[in-house]
């Protein structure tokens, strides 16, 4: 579990991500055995993983619910318990194949915190779709993306008025490296990037690297 001792986590060992290219691309002829190295089953859906471990699903819901101004569990299950940060929920979209949407209710949201690390984006993941402009707990089944606005800032600090410069911006708000169209983004509106460096020149908003994502 790495370093940190979570499961799930960037510093994690060999586990497969959800996403990764490695799921059932294995050579499922040449297996010989019926576990792998973690003691679970070696083939899933009929087709091995390339890699030590199998990936296997965790029973996360196929919908995560996000919302600034929940006060529940946080843990993205309802609107009453809806995570308050994006980046809460599109961690669990990566590392989960179960999670297929993430509804987003109106509201800003950051990619990082104040002060944070100008690099920090929403990173788009392959087969989740994030869709912004719901009510939240108040009508959990009302969507619409100009009267409820959802805002993806780049502006960390908040200071966009007084700070014409954005010198303090994310470089990019959202990022789409190597995904395809099934990770999609519908209903923000996106603002306050700030491509302004040598290694991020490029997408102040949107930022799609050898990728096709449904906007």
């Amino acid at each position: 579990d790495g370093k940190d001792n979570i499961a799930g986590t960037e510093d994690d060992d060999l586990r497969l991500l959800a996403n990764s290219p490695c799921i059932d691309t294995g050579d499922t002829e040449a297996v010989s055995v019926e576990v792998d190295y973690a003691g679970n089953a070696r083939i899933v859906n009929g087709e091995v993983d390339r890699g030590a471990l199998e990936f296997h699903s965790s029973g996360v819901s196929s919908i995560l619910y996000v919302d600034g101004r929940a006060c529940g569990a946080n843990d993205g299950s309802n609107w009453e318990n809806a995570f308050t940060d994006l980046q809460d929920a599109l961690r669990v979209g990566a590392i989960h194949a179960d999670v297929k949407e993430i509804r987003v209710a109106v509201g800003a949201y950051r990619p990082a915190g104040p002060g944070g690390p100008r690099d920090a984006s929403f990173q788009m993941v392959k087969g989740v779709a994030v869709s912004g402009g719901w009510v939240g707990a108040q009508d959990p089944d009302a969507r619409d993306a100009e009267k409820y606005e959802t805002f993806l800032s780049g502006d960390l600090d908040g200071n966009d008025a007084e700070d014409p410069d954005r010198l303090d911006n994310s470089y990019n708000v959202v990022t789409a490296y190597g995904v395809d169209g099934s990770a999609a983004l519908r209903g923000f509106t996106i603002a306050g990037g700030n491509a302004n460096d040598s290694r991020h020149n490029a997408g102040g908003g949107l930022c799609i690297i050898m990728g096709s994502p449904t906007i």
